[in-house]
């Protein structure tokens, strides 16, 4: 069972891990943004966030996932979804933090 970091809001929902270079829709309609808990760091790995149901949305965040550990935001909104786009030489594992 994944950790996940134990200063999250209450009410914070962990995703499902991502553990593929993809596209993925994490919710849809409006929401909070917190960050993520990388599992396992990839190789050149980055996370592109954005706003809505593809890549088209308005990008509100970029993180490099190569290394295992938490990676924190200040609270981002978002209004019409939380879609994100991984990519790179080798996958790891994320796992998003919103609410």
């Amino acid at each position: 069972m994944p950790q996940y970091p134990l200063d999250i809001p209450l009410g914070t929902k962990p995703g499902t891990p991502i553990t593929a270079s993809t596209g993925t829709q994490v919710k849809t309609g409006g929401g909070v943004f917190l960050g993520f808990s990388v599992l396992a760091g990839g190789s050149g790995w980055v996370a592109t966030v954005y706003d809505g149901t593809s890549t088209s949305g308005k990008m509100i965040a970029v993180a490099s996932l190569n290394d295992a550990g938490p990676v924190e935001y200040t609270p981002i909104r978002f209004v019409n979804g939380l879609f994100i786009e991984t990519a790179g030489t080798a996958p790891g594992s994320v796992v998003p933090a919103y609410f």
